[in-house]
This record gives C-alpha cells, sequence and structure tokens, in this order.
C-alpha cells in the first residue's frame, strides 16, 4: 500500500508553445504579438482524498480552459497578460477504490495553440470496520486496513491514540512511519492531531481481553492522513436553552419549557471529551436529567474528591449552595446529598470536580442512596468496562412532579424532594445498540435484584414524560430505534450476566 502525495514537476523553462515573429510583405519588418502560453506543471498525481493546489499560467492571448468535472478551478478563462495568472485547482476525493484519470486543458482558440495537465488519482483502499476488527481473532500475520478520526493522542513517542469510525473506537498501541517488526518511535514526525482522518494497517491485537490495534510485538503502520476540516471537538463548557448537538445520550430539550442545559467537558489524556450535560430546573433547584456518555477510559483510576462546589455557568442565587453541609431539613425529613451523574464514574481530578456541583445532586433518602441506587450505579460501570462494549450512554434523572416535600440549602432557597428517580442506558456495541431502562419509587431500598425494577425506555417515556436519545433514529433509521426503545431488557442476556 502507498500514501500517494501530489507530485508536482516543475519545469525549467516553463513548458512553452510559441509562434516566431512576421514580417509584412515588401517592408520593413514589423513585430506581431508572439503567441505563448505555458505552464508549470504538466501532471498531478493526487492522492485519494483529494486535494487544492494552484497552477501558474502564462498566456499571450485570451484563454479558456476545461477539465473534468471532478476537477474544478477558480478561473474558466482569462485575458493575455505577460506575466503569470494563478488557477486554483480542487480535485474532489475518489468515490471509488478504482484509478481515475483526467485532464485540465488551457487553450487560445485566437491563435489556436494549447497545453494540457493530466491528473492522475489513485482509488481509496478499502477498509475494515472497527467493529468488525473487533470481531478478528488475534494473530501475527493478516493486516488489516482501518481508516477513522484520531480521538486522543495519548503518547507521541511510541505512537498510541484512539481512532474511531462510525462503528466504535480503538485504542492503537504503537505505529509506525512505514511497515516495521519493532516501534522505531517515527510516530511524533508524522505530524498527526486530534481530528485527522487516518488510514492505517494493524495486526489484530489484544490486551487484557481488550481489542486493539498495534500491540508490544508489532505496531501499526502509517498509509496516509487528511487534515480534520474541523477542530476536534474541545467540549467547553457551556450554557443554553437547547441544543441541537447529536450527541447520544441526549434527551429532547425545549426552548419553552424554562430549563437550562448546561454541558460540561473534561479531557482524557489529551482528548476532549463529553462529561456531562445537566437539564436544570431552577424552578426546583435540582436538574431535571444528567446524560452522559461512560467508557472504560472515561471513568479513569483516580479517587472522590468530595470537593462540594457551584457551577460557574449559573449565577449563585439560582442554584443549590451546598458546599458546607447536606441539606437542611424542610417538611420531611433528613436527606443527603445524590450524585445524579456518579463521582465513581468521573474518577479524574478535572472530570470528578465537576461532579460535586450542586447542579448534579438530589436531595436523597440515605437508604435509598446507599442501597438499590449504588447497586444499579456499579452495575452500570461494569456494563461500561465490558470488553465488548464500545460505549454506553447513560440519562439518569428525577421526577418532581406531585412532590410536596422539600429541604433547603444552606441560604435558604426551597429544593424539591424528587418523588422517583429513573436510569436508561443506551449500550453501543460493535456497532449495534441495545438500550434498558429503571425506575424507582423514592423510598428506603436495599434491594440488590435490580432486575425486577428494569423495563423498557418506552415504558420509561411514558411514566416521566422525556423523549430519550432523540439522536438514535439518525444513526441506525426511525423503525430500527423504535424497536430498540420498545425492546424488553429482560429478554437480552447481557445485562444480567
Amino acid at each position: 500500500m502507498k500514501h500517494f502525495r501530489i507530485l508536482i514537476l516543475f519545469l525549467s523553462p516553463l513548458l512553452v508553445l510559441n509562434s516566431c515573429s512576421k514580417t509584412s510583405g515588401g517592408g520593413e519588418d514589423k513585430p506581431v504579438v508572439q503567441a505563448a502560453i505555458a505552464i508549470d506543471r504538466e501532471a498531478l498525481t493526487v492522492s485519494p482524498s483529494g486535494v487544492k493546489t494552484q497552477l501558474q499560467l502564462k498566456a499571450s492571448h485570451r484563454w479558456v480552459a476545461v477539465s473534468d468535472d471532478w476537477i474544478s478551478l477558480s478561473k474558466s478563462g482569462g485575458d493575455g497578460y505577460t506575466g503569470y495568472q494563478f488557477i486554483d485547482v480542487t480535485v474532489d476525493k475518489n468515490p471509488s477504490n478504482s484509478t481515475r484519470k483526467g485532464s485540465i486543458e488551457f487553450s487560445m482558440p485566437e491563435v489556436n495553440k494549447s497545453i494540457r495537465v493530466l491528473v492522475t488519482q489513485e482509488g481509496e483502499v478499502a477498509a475494515t470496520s472497527i467493529a468488525d476488527f473487533r470481531k478478528k481473532a488475534v494473530n501475527e500475520t493478516e493486516w488489516y486496513t482501518l481508516r477513522g478520526t484520531i480521538t486522543s493522542i495519548e503518547g507521541t513517542d511510541y505512537g498510541n491514540f484512539y481512532l474511531k469510525d462510525e462503528t466504535g473506537e480503538i485504542l492503537v498501541y504503537g505505529m509506525t512511519s512505514t511497515k516495521l517488526g519493532t516501534n522505531d518511535h517515527s510516530f511524533e514526525k508524522l505530524g498527526l492531531n486530534e481530528g485527522d482522518v487516518l488510514t492505517l494497517c494493524s495486526l489484530r491485537s489484544e490486551y487484557h481481553g481488550e481489542a486493539q490495534a498495534g500491540g508490544n510485538k508489532i505496531p501499526a503502520y502509517y498509509i496516509s492522513h487528511e487534515k480534520g476540516t474541523t477542530p476536534a471537538p474541545v467540549y467547553r463548557d457551556t450554557k443554553a436553552s437547547s441544543t441541537t448537538a447529536g450527541w447520544m445520550e441526549l434527551p429532547a430539550t425545549s426552548d419553552s419549557d424554562g430549563l437550562i442545559l448546561l454541558c460540561h467537558g473534561m479531557k482524557i489524556g489529551s482528548k476532549p471529551f463529553r462529561n456531562y450535560s445537566a437539564y436544570y430546573d431552577q424552578e426546583n433547584f435540582v436538574s431535571s436529567w444528567v446524560a452522559y456518555p461512560l467508557e472504560r477510559k472515561s471513568i479513569g483510576y483516580g479517587k472522590r474528591k468530595d470537593a462540594w462546589g457551584l457551577d460557574p455557568l449559573l449565577d449563585e442565587d439560582i442554584q443549590p449552595y451546598i458546599i458546607n453541609i447536606s441539606y437542611k431539613p424542610g417538611n420531611g425529613g433528613d436527606y443527603v446529598r445524590g450524585h445524579q451523574l456518579p463521582s465513581g464514574d468521573r474518577t479524574s481530578i478535572e472530570a470528578n470536580l465537576k461532579t460535586f456541583y450542586g447542579i448534579n445532586m438530589t436531595p436523597q433518602n440515605s437508604t435509598f442512596n446507599g442501597g438499590v441506587w449504588v447497586n444499579l450505579e456499579e452495575k452500570v460501570r461494569a456494563w461500561a468496562k465490558d470488553t465488548g462494549t464500545d460505549t454506553v450512554y447513560v440519562v439518569t434523572g428525577c421526577v418532581t412532579k406531585g412532590s410536596e416535600t422539600f429541604v433547603y440549602d444552606e441560604r435558604g432557597h426551597k429544593v424539591t424532594v424528587p418523588v422517583g428517580y429513573y436510569k436508561t442506558v443506551l449500550r453501543l456495541s460493535k456497532g449495534e445498540y441495545t438500550a434498558n431502562a429503571f425506575y424507582f419509587e423514592h423510598k428506603p431500598n436495599t434491594d440488590t435484584d435490580i432486575k425486577k425494577y428494569s423495563i423498557s425506555v418506552d415504558e420509561l417515556e411514558e411514566k416521566t414524560g422525556v423523549d430519550f436519545f432523540v439522536n438514535l433514529p439518525a444513526a441506525v433509521g426511525e423503525a430500527k430505534a423504535k424497536a430498540i426503545e420498545a425492546a424488553d431488557p429482560a429478554s437480552e442476556s447481557f445485562w444480567w450476566n
């Protein structure tokens, strides 16, 4: 396999077609305009991903240009000129696996002169999807082509990074600039960045039961890449009334319901990542729901910080102030600060600190919080860490409608005690989605058998009035999305193994 770059052939001097001066009959020589046309390149060899480049043209007379429909020019004609004229050339991405050939022809019709630039573009090498790559057996002989977006560069010396396509994400543990039997630490010289679309070749390897590309023994090797058309996502902390972001974990939002969408980011190594989105209800001083993606790498390996704080995206007077103590009793007894996004799901320092914002807390019965609720949280983390899981998308929420119970924060704000809690999980595994959902009445509960509380996403939507996973139809189609949300989780063995 080859990495094709633009082949620039400079002609010295410029390739020129011209005619000699003429004389008029029977008198002095009278010079006429010399017909000349020149171009700085006679051939372009272009990568499958296409290219934007520039040609330098000299034309003594009025000129026109024509090209194949997959080659675009910034100018299709112009007047004669003694100096250089610059023409921008855009070659589209080759949609096939076959090499194609075309040309750009510049001509001066008045003097019947022309010159041509030949364009050759290689076809795209067919790639194995990451989901299919995961299914392959570990081996040291069979190479696979992978293509995807670099989402996180974890180490530039050895070449460790995450690669993601539409079917999933995988760790590439070691990549070199060429095919080698050992790592020569050439990754950094390739100039790759997060957001770039990379094509590579790799053996199928494994680490602690998890599929990966590259490996300790034989590294993956570079084929080609395209610079990211947009920067890698930053996931800055932002506030909005609603969002059209295509994040899979998000439920529906509205511009007219008075709730505020708060989105918080973090980093995993050098990779920007979504921490969580909270749909904050300032009337009840709790978030209606908190949604977040969960993966093995996003959980981390740190410890709980207990750094209770305020969300900097909100004014202090419209959010719960529960920094020094838990909620003060209201009209219904004592309640503890219960996480919606668990602290244990985000253990890196930056990410964990944000889980202790008051907007991520609700007043929970201590027996419920330390009983069935924590049992479910631990189960969800286990699902995320399963080697067959790419990502689980989680929505945790509470129901305040109908509640007559309240507590106070440190500054005397009244905080509604929810009447119920729910959690729904959408699992992505090898390109396929399955879903599970749970609903609990808010009362003391130490049950370890969470299966009895499992319901379909459709049933949870009926109970809560929330439209979950609104971006799922775009990924799998309307009919399949409906089937996933209607499916009974009790019949899916993965959840209960």
